[in-house]
């Protein structure tokens, strides 16, 4: 089973050092740059 995305080796070591709210801000990112699907 492969994922759709591969992570990069760096961001997993971010996520895994980062605190809830880096990780939320992280997300809100995320979903900011990616295009909408209405």
């Amino acid at each position: 089973m492969t994922p759709d995305r591969q992570i990069p080796e760096s961001v997993l070591q971010m996520l895994a050092n980062a605190r809830p709210e880096q990780i939320a801000k992280l997300l809100r990112d995320i979903q900011k740059s990616e295009p909408r699907h209405a």
